[in-house]
């Protein structure tokens, strides 16, 4: 029988009435001994004392097999550790202390890194760590780790078991595997939410080192630097750049002075930035066969060289570029051609396989489903899809070469990914081969995905279980009720936004169009499938905000609408006169030709203008209108000798953006007298799923006197989804002739509002409803001019550009326009009355009735510090 794997086996007697002897005497040691090194069917190597060594050139991209065969190895792949280049090498395949095979790992060299960045991208570093640590040890570890992976409504402090355990200085770090490195480039912080608490972290620094020589601590960020908004630094995620990028292993943030001796919050959250890269950076490095064990043996066997090295190059490297079709049927047989270099595989002694040998020596995946191969060439690859029969999923394409490897893909996702999608335009993609007409109700079921490549009749119901998404051209779609339930709506990516044009019109009116609980009618609703009855929306739940385990819903609904990006707003720099016809603007734009814009007002006698873009100058710097202005519109600061020393006041003009490529409307009838005046499409996530919305155009939204129907609004995610919040944006959106407000927070925490244009909304603009919401951030947004809402809320006759319940929220580099009130504070009773942070820095308002307004007047019970208001 063959020998059993390296080790020491002892002897011990156990006799009945005795029990065990006390000692035990050696049986036999077992060594491992290496005959043979086999690499991609060519045997490289022999070991032994009349043994040759060898070597092997392979890809970067890894999956290489390896196989080693003699006497003394492991019974199981977890019996043994093999390293090539210092990293592990995976076992999947074992004949019982024979021999085994494993794969060789992907490589990141510096020199790969910079040469392919579309595939090396910069990630969150903490995924890769090896361990988590406090200036305690690893009994803290817990900590750390929630510090560096959690997400921001779990706040990091120092009580655990019951009590604090605190003391007068802290930090926390987490370390790589000893065979990578980090190249860092930025570091993100999200302070304490407590101001107090955020005052006392100010002065914390980012520290990195190396676990060799050199091991010190190196700053290389500190939170002081960070932007000062109010009392103390932002709230919200920080980011400090690190210029220039710096290697390390290790890496940690260190709290002080005092905030770890005293119990509160340190943190929300910390994330280290970077390139992931290999320890031992070289083209050829050794193999290893580091570790063999067995349960039965008292000691495991030794180290042992492998008489192999192991060389990388990009010319052995396959690389993908690009893929056509990128989209094929659920049912398959589309034919993909893969693009891209060193596509063919290589054979015994690295000749180029050719014919049969060559397809089956190459394999091709596309989100998990097989795509079998039909033609291999060095720079294409031809495979026909199978049917996609096990649901959707994530995308991915894994291409893996012959003797070379797994393909890199060095191109975007979108160019390099195949998506199982069917055409709404083929009749094989709906039931009974009848596609759908006016008046009719669609269900897009889990598991089913469509392509809309066509407007779309005027349907009555839409369900969404499954995925709808755009093709990219200039589309309609039209509906009475949408309604995204634990399904996906997709215009666009963020990686790849959609630049034609997309609207999407709900039709309906106030009498004969039938409401849906909770979600009404004429809406986009988004829910997850399984959250409405699974106690997500208890009121009971409602907390300060802090982390809570989620509900368990069965899939998360997901809008995602991602228009054309482009500068949202930005403000005058030079003053423009009565009768010019050019702007000069803060920031470069990159407004279309012909777009709709709006130049705000200097003066409460005075009006907002709307005009459209000519042309841009000065690299778009200056804007050129259709029309000479009419009214004087200020850029300028105003300095006076009494603010000597201080900051002086902006009295410059907002330029808003109010079209984009993606819109949602209300139809042609909510505009004119009759049952459906000012009764538009609102949009709605309700008690879970994610609503990521950005450069998207909001018109005719919102339905008058119908509270809850509004323009878009979370209604009730937290705590139970606060999860789906923190993944969800309303950002770089223009909302303008509305029929309600324009965006609307509603008992839910963490909600992003930025960068966006509110004019002429009916009520008030940026609305915070209830008062037990809380860290809503709403930064760098514009209200212009919202109108009287007589049949709201009483003080919705006269609108504030922003509302707010209570001391609560993060309100900062705003601007208010033309409104009654540029802020409005009416704090409400129960939880509303006890909020106590309010973050308000470097707001404006602009020719409005009241600048801020606080009535009935309030006392937070701790102080609030508003800073660089203007009014």
């Amino acid at each position: 029988p063959p020998p059993p794997p390296a080790g020491g086996y002892m002897l011990r007697v156990w006799v009945p009435g005795y029990g065990w002897s006390s000692s035990a005497a050696t049986l036999f040691n077992v060594s491992t001994v290496l005959e043979e090194v086999e690499v991609n069917g060519d045997v490289i190597a022999l070991a032994g004392a009349s043994g040759t060594a060898g070597s092997f050139s392979t890809g970067l991209g890894g999956e290489v097999e390896l196989t080693l065969r003699g006497r003394g190895l492991g019974v199981r792949p977890p019996d043994m550790e093999v390293a090539v280049c210092g990293e592990p090498c995976r076992i999947i395949r074992v004949a019982p202390t024979a021999n085994l095979t494993c794969v060789t790992p992907l490589r990141r060299s510096a020199i790969v890194v910079d040469a392919m960045p579309a595939i090396f991208r910069d990630e969150d570093l903490a995924t890769h760590a090896a361990r988590f640590y406090t200036d305690a040890g690893t009994s803290e570890g817990f900590l750390a780790q929630e510090a560096f992976t959690s997400l921001v409504d779990t706040a990091t402090t120092l009580h655990y078991n019951g009590r604090w355990h605190t003391r007068s200085a802290c930090w926390f770090a987490f370390e790589l595997p000893l065979h990578k490195q980090a190249r860092i480039s930025s570091v993100e912080f999200f302070p304490p939410t407590d101001m107090f608490r955020r005052a006392k972290v100010v002065d914390s620094v980012f520290e990195v080192r190396n676990l060799s020589a050199p091991t010190e601590w190196q700053q290389v960020a500190s939170l002081s630097s960070s932007a000062i908004a109010g009392f103390t630094i932002m709230p919200g995620w920080n980011v400090l750049p690190v210029d220039p990028p710096m290697a390390a292993q290790a890496f940690r943030v260190r709290i002080l002075p005092d905030a770890c001796g005293s119990p509160g919050e340190l943190m929300r959250g910390v994330r280290f930035t970077g390139t992931l890269l290999d320890y031992v950076d070289s083209a050829a490095c050794p193999v290893e066969l580091r570790r063999v064990s067995h349960t039965l043996a008292s000691y495991t066997g030794v180290r042992v060289p492998v008489p192999v090295v192991v060389s990388h190059g990009l010319d052995r490297t396959p690389v993908i570029r690009s893929l056509s079709p990128a989209k094929g049927s659920a049912r398959g047989d589309t034919l993909v051609e893969i693009m891209g270099s060193n596509l063919n595989p290589l054979g015994a002694g690295g000749v180029a396989l050719t014919g049969s040998a060559a397809t089956s020596a190459v394999t091709v995946t596309f989100n998990s489903y097989p795509c079998r191969v039909t033609g291999v060439s060095a720079i294409v690859i031809s495979c026909l899809t199978g049917e996609r029969d096990r649901g959707i999923t994530p995308p991915s394409t894994r291409v893996w070469v012959g003797g070379r490897g797994v393909a890199l893909i060095n191109a975007s996702v979108e160019a390099t990914t195949f998506s199982y999608i069917d055409r709404w335009s083929s009749v094989y993609s709906w039931q009974d081969s009848e596609p759908p007409v006016d008046g009719d109700s669609v269900i897009i079921p889990e598991g089913q995905a469509i392509l809309l490549d066509q407007n779309s009749p005027k349907l009555f119901f839409v369900l969404v279980s499954g995925l709808l998404e755009f093709d990219r051209r200039d589309l309609e779609f039209n509906a009475t009720y949408i309604w995204i339930s634990g399904g996906h709506l997709s215009v666009g990516t963020e990686e790849s936004p959609f630049l034609h044009r997309a609207t999407i019109t709900l039709h309906g009116d106030r009498w004969w169009t039938i409401e849906l609980p909770f979600m009404g009618s004429k809406m986009i609703a988004i829910t997850n499938a399984g959250g409405l009855n699974g106690g997500c929306h208890t009121e009971a739940l409602r907390h300060n905000g802090e982390g809570s385990t989620p509900c368990h819903v069965r899939s998360v609904g997901k809008l995602d609408l991602h228009g054309r990006p482009g500068i949202s707003w930005t403000r005058l720099v030079e003053t423009a006169k009565a009768g010019s016809s050019l702007l000069r603007v803060e920031e470069a734009v990159d407004w279309p030709n012909g777009t709709r814009i709006i130049i705000t007002r200097s003066h409460r006698s005075e009006r907002e203008e709307l005009r459209r873009v000519v042309a841009l100058h000065e690299g778009g710097s200056v804007v050129e209108l259709d029309k000479p202005l009419v009214f004087e519109h200020l850029g300028e600061w105003y300095f006076h000798s009494s603010l000597e020393g201080r900051t002086p006041v902006d009295m410059r003009a907002a330029v808003g953006l109010l079209e984009r490529t993606i819109k949602v409307q209300g139809d042609d009838a909510s505009e004119r007298p009759g049952n459906a005046f000012q009764f538009g499409a609102h949009m709605a996530v309700m008690f879970g799923g994610e609503m990521r919305v950005e450069n998207t155009e909001y018109f005719r939204t919102g339905q008058a006197a119908n509270f809850g129907r509004y323009s878009s609004h979370w209604h009730n995610l937290s705590p139970g989804r606060t999860v789906d919040a923190i993944k969800g944006y309303l950002r770089n959106n223009s909302y303008h002739d509305t029929f309600q407000r324009a965006v609307v927070v509603h008992g839910t925490d963490y909600c992003t509002v930025k960068h966006n244009v509110a004019y002429r909304t009916h009520g008030h603009s940026f609305f915070t409803e209830a008062g037990d919401e809380h860290f809503a951030l709403f930064e760098h947004n514009l209200a212009i001019d919202p109108k009287p809402h007589h049949i709201l809320l009483e003080d919705d006759k006269d609108p504030a550009g922003f509302w707010l319940p209570g001391f609560t929220g993060w309100h900062i580099s705003n601007m208010a326009v033309a409104c009654a009130r540029g802020w409005r504070l009416q704090t409400l009773p129960g939880v509303a009355s006890k909020q106590h942070d309010l973050t308000f820095y470097n707001n404006s308002a602009h020719a409005c009735g009241f600048g801020w307004h606080l009535k009935p007047p309030h006392a937070p019970r701790v102080l609030n510090v508003f800073r660089d208001f203007t009014a």
